[in-house]
């Protein structure tokens, strides 16, 4: 019932033949209202292939496509971050700077989650795909949490074993996703001359 008053006022709309009754009740009268309201504003509010509004939502899907291609294509530049941070990581608490190693396992986190977010499921050579997400929780849990309570206790002891198990749990993720020829190792030289300290 509804849906044929709107159609007929939409018509009517368009043929310039409104009228209203010459007492109407006021039930009555905000019913029409309503309907011819929304009959005659339904028309700007539909998106045709000619409308300005719709060309624009289909160059900003297309902006968003292109963006999610370029992001999606490659996890090797985030990966790179992740090294750099973990590197630095491990040089700063051989040297005690405490708060700078506790400034580089955030970031590590950091760009760990950055690297599953962007790309949440590997497809695998072989065929197959592989769910990342269960092995940064496992890294997160099993290597990343004990390096952040040995920087907080200052134990340079725990520090190394966290981070070496660290270390075997990256190498997991990367067998796991038919990478294992990655094999991280510890460091021998800091990637950032500038914040950790001389030998």
């Amino acid at each position: 019932m509804v849906l044929r008053q709107i159609t007929q006022a939409l018509s009517d709309c368009k043929l310039g033949k409104l009228t209203m009754k010459r007492n109407p009740s006021m039930k009555s009268r905000l019913s029409l209202l309503m309907v011819l309201g929304f009959a005659c504003v339904l028309p700007t509010l539909a998106l045709g292939q000619d409308n300005p509004l719709q060309a624009e939502v289909e160059a900003l899907k297309q902006k968003v496509a292109d963006l999610d291609n370029v992001a999606v294509r490659s996890q090797s530049h985030m990966m790179m971050d992740v090294e750099f941070q973990f590197a630095n990581l491990w040089f700063a608490a051989k040297h005690e700077q405490w708060d700078l190693a506790a400034f580089f396992m955030r970031e590590t986190q950091s760009h760990i989650a950055w690297t599953v977010r962007v790309r949440p499921v590997r497809n695998l050579a072989a065929g197959g795909t592989v769910d990342l997400k269960p092995l940064q929780l496992a890294i997160e849990q099993g290597g990343l949490a004990p390096i952040k309570a040995a920087i907080e206790q200052k134990n340079s002891k725990v520090f190394r074993a966290a981070y070496e198990h660290t270390l075997q749990l990256c190498h997991g993720c990367h067998l796991a996703t038919g990478l294992g020829y990655l094999e991280p190792h510890i460091p021998k030289r800091p990637p950032s001359t500038t914040l950790i300290k001389d030998e």
